[in-house]
């Protein structure tokens, strides 16, 4: 978004109700190089830059993130500052707001997660409970499904460590299935 009356090359692309809306106030809305396709994709975007929106609301709180990709109704949708993040599938990645080089590929996966880095999650419901754990990797339905603080762990397959942590408190743990 670019709603100042001096204008500069932005480079932005929108297409959709509301897609690339920006910060109310014009001076804000710096972000270069984004593509919003949808409606009310990349709404609050103001500074961010290099990310792609595809889907209704995807990548709608963003405002500093960059270099996101989101492709699923409301895929990133809280993602403020996280970076480096790509959601593919409705829900992905939906709690995420400063966690950064995540994978979340099927609806809902990782979807609980706020700060946690590096994780891939492939299949619906993988990893969904993930808030602030970081480095896992779950493959399947419902992998790793209620690990909220655990990292560097790893699952393949249906409800593969479905109970894998089932606390509230974090620890370093290394756990293969």
């Amino acid at each position: 978004a670019d709603n100042r009356t001096t204008g500069r090359e932005t480079y932005n692309t929108a297409v959709g109700y509301e897609a690339l809306r920006g910060s109310t106030t014009a001076a804000n809305n710096i972000g270069q190089y984004n593509t919003a396709i949808g409606d009310q994709a990349l709404f609050s975007n103001a500074s961010g830059f290099e990310n792609t929106a595809s889907g209704h609301k995807a990548l709608y709180s963003n405002t500093y993130g960059y270099r996101n990709t989101a492709s699923g109704t409301w895929a990133l949708y809280s993602n403020t500052y996280g970076s480096w993040n790509t959601a593919s599938g409705a829900y992905a990645l939906f709690y995420n707001t400063e966690g950064h080089n995540n994978t979340a590929s099927g609806a809902w996966a990782l979807y609980h997660n706020t700060s946690g880095d590096n994780n891939t999650a492939s299949g619906r419901g993988a990893l969904y409970s993930n808030t602030t754990g970081s480095a896992n990797t779950a493959s399947g339905f419902q992998a790793l499904y209620y690990n909220r603080a655990n990292s560097r762990s790893t699952a393949i397959g249906y409800q593969a460590m479905y109970y894998a942590d089932n606390r509230t408190t974090g620890r370093e743990t290394y756990n293969t299935a």
